[in-house]
This record gives structure tokens, C-alpha cells and sequence, in this order.
């Protein structure tokens, strides 16, 4: 055997042992150096926020059965709750309120079902929601037609619709005791900006005026005319922060009772009410001296947008 072939022998197992490393280190991902693969992102999406939002609703005794259009609506959902309301006090037909709850959201589209307020009064129940979210961007909701409530001056609910863009600035402000406490004086609803404080007109309610203030970490909507006469309190409305990062403060609970001095018969020893409040900004009154407030009890709904000095 030659010189030259031995050579090239003897280097062989050399060969062979270099590519068995070479594998082990490829099937051990090098070396066992690198990064894990994180999970994939939650496809479903977040309905969470703060909406302003346009919508319909139409009754079969309300317009002849027309549709009507809620053009100044405001919608907050925290959780599996949500609520939207329209608060255009030139068209008491248009003073409708969504009260639902999320059921699922499977990637974008959401299944829930919800109670349609009219006029303060629920008016149908049980209400088949569909619609689709984008987080942090959209919310579309779709209502379906629903036999109405009996005795409901509005007749059956011929469906509505939600169409409502996430409000990214108040949303985000977060929230505190602090910024939704009222002082004396200086409650919501008595703000320099009265002219713009919109709100449900309250069955049998005789004035014109709508304040919540807080006494002792509690809250009492009441409503007033100039004599101070004739009012309508409603006591007890705990407020609570599921989220500090989020502007989304949880109202009331089974303590709230409305009583009558003589106004506001229709609401007399009624309780349960719950629901939801923001503060955001006014754009006369200034920074944090708005507030959304929106409650319902299965029966009634009482909703506002407020300032304060």
C-alpha cells in the first residue's frame, strides 16, 4: 500500500467523528444557546374601554315603528359588562340604553345578550347581541328583535345596533378616589357648563336639574328645582375601581334605594340599581370635570353626562 493512500486512511475516523459533533449539535438546537419560542399572542380580542359611539333602535310603538337614531352615544365596558347610552335630551324617544352582558369573543366576533331601556323604563329583556371587537379600537354591536316587556309604552324592540370607537385618551387616564370625589358646592351637574349637562329625564321628575355629589364615600343623585322643593334622592351608591389603570369606576349595588320628597314617584322605593361612571374631560369646565354616569335595576335606568366647576 502506498504512502498516499495511508495518509489519506488514516485521517478518516477523523472525518467521521467531526460530522457525528456536527449532528448532535444540530439536533440539540447549538448547543441548547438559544431563545424559547414564546407562546402566540390571545387571538380573541378586548372589549374593554371607553366608546363614543352612534347607533338605532326601533320600537313598534315608537315613530310608527321608525327607527330611531342615537347620535350622541357613550358606551363602557369593564369586564363582561357593558353599557351604552344616548344622551340627546332634544329627543326624549331617543333616551335608549343598552345594558348587556359578553358572553364569549372568539377571535372578533362577540355573542352576548342584553336589557333595552327606553325612556327609563326597560322595554325588552334577554335581547340576543352579536356584533365584533377590535381591541383598543372598535366595538360593533348588532341587537336582535325581541318581544317586548308587558305594559312597555314602546312596544315590541325591533332590533338596534352599536357602533363605537375606543376613546384611547380617557380611557387611559386611570382611576382614583380622588378624581371622582365631589366637594360641596362643587358637585356634578354644577358646572359653569349646565347648558351642555345632558340627561334621562326621570319618570315623574318636575325639575330641571340632575347633581351627584358623594357624602361619606357614597352617592346620592338628586334632582332639584330653584326652591329647593319637590326633589327626588336617590341614596347610598357605592363607588368602587376594578382597574386603577383603567378610567372605569363600578356604581352602586343592592344599598341604593330612591326615595321621593314628593317627586319622582315612579322610581319611589325602588333599589338595586348598578352600573358604571367615568370622569373625563370637559371641554368648558376643564381637565377630569366630566363624568359618564349610567345605572340600571332590571326596571329602571337613570343615565347623565355631568360637569362640575
Amino acid at each position: 500500500m502506498n504512502s498516499t493512500l495511508k495518509t489519506r486512511l488514516s485521517f478518516f475516523p477523523v472525518i467521521l467523528l467531526s460530522l457525528l459533533i456536527a449532528m448532535v449539535g444540530v439536533g440539540c438546537g447549538g448547543g441548547g444557546g438559544g431563545t424559547p419560542t414564546p407562546p402566540p399572542p390571545d387571538p380573541n380580542q378586548d372589549a374593554s374601554g371607553l366608546y363614543n359611539a352612534t347607533g338605532t333602535a326601533s320600537f313598534t310603538l315608537i315613530k310608527a315603528g321608525g327607527t330611531v337614531s342615537l347620535n350622541i352615544t357613550k358606551g363602557l365596558i369593564s369586564g363582561n359588562r357593558f353599557i351604552f347610552f344616548n344622551a340627546d335630551i332634544s329627543d326624549p324617544d331617543s333616551n335608549v340604553l343598552y345594558d348587556g352582558e359578553i358572553t364569549s369573543i372568539t377571535l372578533t366576533d362577540l355573542v352576548g345578550t342584553a336589557d333595552v331601556y327606553q325612556r327609563g323604563q326597560i322595554v325588552a329583556s334577554g335581547v340576543a347581541v352579536t356584533g365584533t371587537v377590535n381591541s383598543r379600537s372598535r366595538v360593533q354591536l348588532t341587537f336582535a328583535a325581541t318581544p317586548g316587556v308587558v305594559g312597555s309604552l314602546a312596544g315590541d324592540f325591533s332590533g338596534g345596533s352599536v357602533d363605537g370607537t375606543f376613546d384611547m385618551a380617557e380611557y387611559d387616564k386611570g382611576a382614583s378616589q380622588t378624581t371622582i370625589d365631589s366637594q360641596s358646592n362643587a358637585e356634578w351637574g354644577t358646572g359653569t357648563n349646565t347648558d351642555r349637562n345632558v340627561y334621562m329625564k326621570i319618570l315623574g321628575m318636575t325639575t330641571q336639574t340632575l347633581v351627584v355629589s358623594r357624602t361619606d364615600d357614597t352617592y346620592r343623585l338628586g334632582t332639584f328645582n330653584a326652591g329647593n322643593v319637590n326633589n327626588c334622592f336617590q341614596n347610598g351608591g357605592q363607588v368602587a375601581i376594578p382597574d386603577a389603570a383603567a378610567n372605569i369606576y363600578t356604581v352602586g349595588g343592592d344599598s341604593i334605594t330612591t326615595t321621593t320628597i314628593p317627586s319622582c314617584p315612579d322610581l319611589n322605593g325602588t333599589s338595586g340599581y348598578s352600573g358604571f361612571a367615568a370622569v373625563v374631560d370637559d371641554a368648558i369646565d376643564g381637565q377630569n370635570n366630566g363624568i359618564w354616569y349610567a345605572i340600571t335595576n332590571g326596571t329602571y335606568s337613570i343615565f347623565a353626562i355631568l360637569s362640575r366647576p
